[in-house]
């Protein structure tokens, strides 16, 4: 999952048009169900999914909606696998950009 989302940073520029919003969904949903089976999330990080997806589906496509859902979806990834606390994951990190 988080190599699939690894550009969706919150400081991009990026205009995410409705081509890459569906080509994103498509890679989401599909190693969702065909690769990990849906059982590689926590509850709370499964709800940032559906609400990542959420925004993905919307039209015309909302490039800052979509980066700060999928960013939360990265956050919440990185408390279940222990990388942040669920108090650090509620602070803000210094921009290296």
């Amino acid at each position: 999952m988080w190599k699939k989302i690894s550009n969706f940073r919150p400081v991009a520029n990026e205009k995410i048009t409705e081509i890459r919003s569906k080509e994103i969904l498509g890679v989401l949903e599909t190693w969702y169900h065909e690769e990990a089976n849906a059982i590689y999330m926590s509850w709370g990080t499964t709800a940032n999914y559906f609400l990542a997806l959420r925004c993905l589906k919307e039209r015309p496509p909302d490039s800052d909606k979509i980066r700060s859902k999928v960013s939360l979806l990265r956050t919440h990834l990185k408390v279940d696998l222990g990388i942040y606390s669920k108090n650090e994951a509620g602070k803000k990190l210094p921009s290296a950009y």
